[in-house]
């Protein structure tokens, strides 16, 4: 061999190790990298597994506002219904619109069918003074 073939094999000798020591590095990169991708993987996973369940609580939620929603409508038109029928339709309405405009808690006993108590009752709040001044009536 001669001192050129000599310093040829000892370079060729050289980068295959300084080959061999980028490859290892490499590799080594390699398997962090793939780590990170599996972490992150992990971690999007994760995500769309709790993206799932508030998509799923978040149907329910809906459900049950829906429901308590018919359920505040259906109480308003029973309101407003009842206020309705407490008006014109109402036996009490029409007895405290008679007591407003004179009648004594007999009359409305025996026109309405209320008990003495309710027509004492409604004539004590509702009865104007000034109708009443005069009447036959006994204080109770």
């Amino acid at each position: 061999m001669t001192l050129q073939g000599l310093a040829f094999d000892i370079t060729l000798s050289a980068l295959i190790v300084v080959m061999g020591i980028l490859l290892v590095r490499l590799h080594g990169r390699c398997k962090t990298l793939e780590q990170r991708h599996q972490s992150l993987q992990d971690t999007l996973d994760k995500y769309r597994r709790e993206q799932y369940g508030l998509g799923s609580a978040a149907v329910q939620v809906d459900k049950r506002l829906m429901e308590q929603e018919k359920r505040l409508r259906e109480i308003i038109e029973k309101i407003e219904c009842g206020s309705a029928g407490d008006s014109a339709g109402s036996p009490y309405y029409t007895a405290i619109d008679r007591i407003k405009k004179g009648a004594s808690a007999q009359q409305v006993v025996a026109d309405y069918g209320l008990s003495l108590s309710e027509a004492t009752l409604l004539h004590n709040l509702y009865a104007d003074t000034r109708h009443t001044a005069g009447s036959d009536e006994k204080p109770t």
